[in-house]
């Protein structure tokens, strides 16, 4: 779940941490991180609704290259 105060819930089960402007969370690869920046808070929130709030790891391109290390 979001820690950033005024974020949107998160429930992507690769999501570790955000701030203001990014979200950061699992890599493609074993201890790798991947973070996406966005213009501005309003952006990254919108995301955040519409993405990470409901895990559709096939429309995020971060939970799609994350999930790629747990296949076969």
């Amino acid at each position: 779940m979001s820690n950033y105060k005024g974020g949107a819930n998160t429930v992507c089960p690769f999501y570790i941490r955000e701030n203001v402007l990014s979200l950061t969370c699992e890599g493609c690869m074993e201890g790798s991180m991947t973070t996406i920046r966005f213009r501005c808070p309003s952006d990254k929130e919108l995301w955040q609704e519409e993405i990470c709030a409901h895990y559709h790891f096939r429309r995020c391109p971060l939970a799609s290259s994350a999930e790629l290390k747990y296949e076969g």
